[in-house]
């Protein structure tokens, strides 16, 4: 996540990784989006710009949530392996950090995939 994080130029905040079950995040997803239904990831943006001045450490950036049940069912769903399923989670929640939303429109949904690919094959 350091090198992901780097490459995106967020060396000068803070992410806070959570890995939960599908019952924590179903109830986190329940409260904040409405939706009664397990999910792999929930981000917390907390930056509307997410590039804090250079020189400033621990500006929290935001929370990402991730389920490690619902990431081992779809590695084996998508036949991708787990640690390959965390690392695709790792990069989506990255990536809605500084502003990426697949849920706005179809033409930001294909911008998200394609960024996500690309740090898939980077790293």
């Amino acid at each position: 996540m350091e090198k992901i994080c780097k490459y995106l130029d967020l060396q000068y905040g803070t992410i806070t990784f959570i890995f939960c079950d599908n019952e924590y995040i179903k109830e986190l997803n329940r409260e904040y989006r409405k939706k009664d239904k397990s999910t792999d990831i929930i981000t917390f943006a907390y930056q509307d710009a997410p590039f804090p001045e250079i020189g400033l450490k621990d500006i929290p950036l935001g929370d990402i949530f991730i389920s490690l049940e619902k990431a081992l069912d779809q590695s084996e769903e998508y036949e991708n392996g787990f640690k390959n399923e965390i690392q695709r989670l790792l990069i989506h929640g990255v990536l809605h950090i500084i502003g990426f939303d697949h849920e706005k429109s179809r033409e930001d949904e294909i911008k998200m995939m394609i960024r996500e690919e690309e740090l898939l094959k980077l790293f």
